[in-house]
């Protein structure tokens, strides 16, 4: 029986019963069974790594503006409407990757 089934049938009937030990062993051996038939299908959490990730996005960035050989001009429009603190954070964010 899959492990669906055992933890399902717990709930099947419709009747009001006492659970035993058995019952609640069969619980969790249902789900023990549901987690390792579907190990494949939840992949673990992927690491995120903000120094890396900047590290690769400034490689993939270089890369591109050598092939293209030519300058890189930046325009930052509506500047004007943002407040002193975002439009220097805004600023120093782009220098950042220039």
């Amino acid at each position: 029986m899959g492990g669906f089934q055992k933890l399902m049938g717990l709930f099947s009937g419709g009747e009001d019963r006492e659970l035993d030990f058995g019952d609640a062993k069969d619980a969790v051996d249902g789900a023990k069974q549901i987690a390792k038939d579907n190990k494949e299908i939840l992949k673990p959490k992927k690491a995120f790594s903000p120094p890396k990730e900047i590290k690769e996005f400034r490689k993939a960035y270089s890369d591109l503006l050598s092939e293209f050989d030519k300058p890189l001009i930046v325009y930052v429009d509506n500047l004007d409407r943002c407040s002193p603190f975002n439009a220097i954070s805004t600023l120093e964010a782009i220098r950042l990757f220039l």
